[in-house]
């Protein structure tokens, strides 16, 4: 039976009060005994609702991470922890350090940049850009197999932190959480929408030489973050 925590201290109150009925009024040791049982459940059962509840803080990396892409999403601080314990690790990269090789590295990882750039390129053509709190690997997210390659090559520009999480494991863990998954199929298909975008409107070639238009002119073709599209999906 699920209590809130005015219901878990009027419980407990009355446990105490059954005790105190038991061993002055009744002056019975069976009903007293009884009550201090109840009572100690109760107290207990009180005391690790109140702990369960208790905000839990993450790193400020983390902090960073869920307050700009999953609190906006109505995802609990409980949620977010359960994302976080499939964590791989976090991974850093120096400029010019490989994130992934095409044809050589396996689809097995879903990583979220926290800080710098990463080069996304194809055949030595550069693709795109992903900036900070973008996913790295959106597009294999959906219907790639961990046995797979990548089809591209993502190199680091700068000095580089991600958060990569075990796929599969991910995977496993917001499969049994309905409203956790609908959150991440959005947040990450959003996040596949942008890099087509990037790659189809940002990539301009200028005697011969690729440029990535600025981010405000990218803005202009961004899909609004702000906008309730997800909360009129899973509003029912």
């Amino acid at each position: 039976m699920n209590l809130n925590k005015r219901q878990r201290l009027l419980v407990v109150g009355y446990s105490v009060f059954h005790c105190l009925w038991g061993w002055f009024v009744l002056r019975s040791v069976d009903v007293f005994v009884w009550g201090v049982v109840l009572a100690v459940f109760n107290i207990l059962s009180a005391v690790w609702s109140i702990c369960s509840d208790w905000p839990l803080r993450f790193r400020a990396e983390n902090e960073t991470v869920y307050k700009k892409l999953f609190k906006p999403l109505k995802v609990s601080r409980r949620q977010f922890k359960r994302v976080l314990d499939c964590k791989r690790n976090i991974k850093i990269l120096h400029a010019g350090d490989h994130y992934a090789i095409e044809k050589c590295t396996r689809v097995d990882s879903l990583a979220l940049l926290i800080s710098g750039r990463l080069l996304v390129s194809q055949n030595s053509k550069p693709l795109h850009v992903i900036g900070t709190l973008q996913f790295v690997d959106s597009p294999e997210y959906f219907g790639v197999s961990t046995d797979e390659l990548f089809q591209v090559t993502i190199t680091a520009l700068e000095d580089t932190k991600l958060i990569v999480w075990h796929r599969d494991k991910l995977r496993l863990t917001i499969m049994n959480d309905e409203f956790l998954r609908i959150i991440f199929d959005h947040v990450i298909g959003r996040d596949v929408v942008r890099k087509l975008i990037q790659v189809s409107d940002t990539v301009t070639t200028v005697n011969g030489t690729a440029h990535l238009f600025s981010k405000d002119s990218f803005e202009e073709h961004y899909i609004n973050e702000n906008e309730p599209m997800l909360e009129r999906k899973i509003g029912s």
